[in-house]
Order: C-alpha cells, then structure tokens, then sequence
C-alpha cells in the first residue's frame, strides 16, 4: 500500500540549492549541494549547505529526534564535523520538505535518518569511520 501510494503521488524532483524557488516551499525535494558549516544541536544538528552562492539550512526537527527508528543517528552528527575538518567540500544528498523559516530563508526538514548521505554515506557508517579519531 505505501509503495502504491508514491506511485500516485509521483516522482520527488532532484534539485541543487541553487535551484530551488518558492513554488517548492511546502514540496518534497532531493536536494542536492556541498556542506558548509554544521552547528550542534544537542543530539543532531543545523547543517548549512550551498550551491552555487546560494545556501539553504537544513533542519532535524523535533519529529525527528522522536522517532524511535531514527534512535541510531542521534548523537553521531559530530561526524559530519570530522568529514568538514578532513574534506574542503563534503557533498550532502537529502529528502524533506522545503519551508520558509522565520528569517525568510529557506530550510529542508529532514525526517528520517535514511532519508540524507553525507559524501554518499549514511550518517551511522561515517560516525564508525571517525569514531577512532
């Protein structure tokens, strides 16, 4: 049934930063850049990424902290830190929702832990590659 139903709803259109406009305020994106800078906020964090000049924040809202399936992701964002120290330009891949936050700017709600790949990773592998560090 779930399958069937995003069938119906169609395809999620792939987009970087740079592309996005505010008829996709309220959509479902693939949204496509590189990392720029990553705050902690207590067991997941604010990621700001950009393409082109363009930047967009993403956002782990309060749903995502708690849904018990995301429990494995919490704590581990200090790896996407390590990825930035290490790499000039990580590459950041994720579904959510574009909304208009109260600055007027653009964010991308990310709901599920699989839902976002970091240098194409998921956030669990990268955290056991730069655990040791």
């Amino acid at each position: 049934l779930e399958d069937d139903a995003l069938v119906k709803r169609g395809a999620i259109r792939k987009k970087f930063v740079d592309e996005l406009t505010m008829k996709d305020v309220g959509q479902i994106r693939l949204l496509l850049g590189y990392i720029e800078s990553i705050k902690l906020v207590n067991s997941v964090a604010e990621l700001v990424i950009q393409y082109n000049g363009r930047q967009v924040k993403v956002v782990y809202p309060e749903a995502f902290i708690k849904e018990r399936l995301n429990r494995s992701y919490l704590n581990k964002f200090d790896a996407i830190d390590k990825v930035l120290e290490s790499e000039q330009r990580p590459t950041f891949t994720g579904i959510g929702e574009i909304r208009v936050n109260d600055e007027q700017t653009m964010e991308l709600l990310i709901h599920n832990g699989t839902d976002f790949k970091i240098n194409n990773t998921d956030l669990s592998l990268l955290a056991k590659r730069y655990a040791n560090e």
